[in-house]
């Protein structure tokens, strides 16, 4: 029944209050509740707050060095992580934008991209469209190129040697890539080359500049090294921290009395 309900709510609640005011304020009934009791249970709900507060105070303290100890390691984090990035992007640059084409052949601004197979016809049936799918990708400035007669005399043949490396080699039938076509792109694909020398040179200008700049921000731990120092000063500031200290004993000294008024000893 929903009053037998409602009156166990009733009880468990006082008998909880009860618990409580035992606890804060152990002895008889009067010492719980009553009037004459009154100021030393002022007293110590005082001195409670006081000390919670003090507590509440230094715990703040070190929250505080501790954030500030994990900003600099954020920001250090973050600066290491720059210096890297812009390292890498010298050391591995982005192929970039394409700059021509031709059949299995994507020329880059920084990579010359094979494909394995190359593009399907147009609609008309004569022309091949850009290739997609699996390829290789070989560093635009350390190609050598050249154009070589085809097995088929109605081809033409590119070769692409990257330093040591076995050529490869790329053939065009005449009905789909037209040999002025074909000798125009060796010509692009070269100038291509040249240019992405020319960048290659320039990088390589930055690097040791990037290698240095990456170098002291790894050193430069001054401002996690300082944080982490104030982190420990802290900690064992707060371990003696008069005003903890202070109401620790403030509130000792009115169990003490409590003790010595009821006979019995508050727990907290």
């Amino acid at each position: 029944m929903a009053w037998v309900q409602t009156l166990g709510w009733i009880v468990a609640v006082s008998l909880g209050i009860v618990a409580y005011r035992w606890a804060s304020y152990p002895g008889s009934w009067a010492a719980m509740f009553g009037a004459e009791y009154a100021k030393p249970r002022s007293a110590l709900r005082r001195l409670r707050a006081e000390l919670t507060g003090a507590r509440r105070a230094s715990a703040h303290r070190l929250e505080a060095a501790t954030e500030q100890l994990r900003r600099a390691r954020a920001a250090y984090q973050a600066e290491v992580a720059g210096a890297e990035r812009r390292l890498r992007s010298l050391r591995d640059p982005a192929p970039g934008s394409r700059v021509t084409w031709l059949g299995r052949i994507a020329v880059h601004e920084e990579v010359l991209r094979l494909f394995d197979e190359d593009g399907p016809l147009d609609e008309t049936g004569r022309h091949r469209t850009p290739a997609s799918g699996p390829s290789t990708d070989l560093p635009l400035a350390t190609l050598t190129v050249d154009r070589v007669p085809s097995d088929d005399p109605a081809g033409t043949c590119v070769t692409l040697a990257a330093g040591s490396s076995v050529p490869y080699e790329v053939c065009y039938a005449h009905r789909e890539y037209p040999e002025p076509n074909v000798r125009q792109f060796v010509l692009d694909v070269r100038s291509a080359v040249a240019r992405a020398r020319d960048a290659q040179a320039e990088r390589e200008r930055h690097i040791a500049a990037a290698e240095a700049e990456l170098a002291a921000a790894r050193a430069a731990t001054e401002d996690v090294d300082a944080a982490r120092t104030h982190v420990e000063w802290v900690q064992a500031a707060e371990r003696v921290d008069p005003d903890v200290g202070r109401a620790t004993d403030a509130l000792d000294e009115q169990r003490d009395r409590w003790q010595a008024i009821t006979g019995h000893r508050p727990w907290r």
